[in-house]
């Protein structure tokens, strides 16, 4: 998908004022290149599809290290939301169907898939989950229908046992 982003930043930062208009290719699943910035900024960054219609938005929490990303589908619907701390994925990612019904919910640290990592059906019943630490599946995997009826495990390596 070809993507012509539009990235307008407000505020005073530093004493000055800071507007940008950045335009290239980009798309889902890419990582975007945003504007560094040494203080909090109050106001979303957004991107755009070529159509005009939002991408996403980047929000600033109480520090300009940490920030949520907000990625739409061009209809508008919810895809994802991704918080970040220090430039990494930090605390739960989640990712939405196109009704707006949670799809998955994926907790990282420092970057790395850690905790508890959850899949859904539609109608919202559990497909599947798993744990991880520092990155690698630890303990049991469930998987399967509503009463996720099959497991596996895995060690310290991630390896199915």
């Amino acid at each position: 998908m070809n993507l012509r982003a539009k990235v307008f930043m407000g505020g005073l930062i530093g004493g000055i004022v800071l507007s940008a208009v950045l335009f290239g290719p980009a798309g889902y699943g890419k990582e975007p290149v945003w504007v560094p910035v040494e203080e909090p900024v109050k106001k979303p960054i957004r991107r755009y599809y070529k159509s005009g219609k939002l991408f996403s938005e980047k929000f600033y929490g109480n520090a300009a290290s940490e920030w949520t990303i907000k990625e739409y589908r061009e209809d508008g619907s919810l895809r994802s939301e991704t918080p970040y701390k220090d430039g990494e994925r930090e605390g739960i990612v989640k990712e939405y169907y196109e009704s707006g019904k949670l799809r998955s919910a994926i907790s990282y640290k420092k970057g790395k898939r850690d905790g508890p990592s959850k899949a859904y059906y539609e109608d919202g019943r559990l497909k599947g989950e798993m744990a991880y630490k520092s990155g690698a599946i630890e303990g049991a995997l469930r998987y399967g229908g509503p009463e996720l009826p099959e497991e596996a495990t895995a060690g310290k390596n991630g390896q199915e046992r």
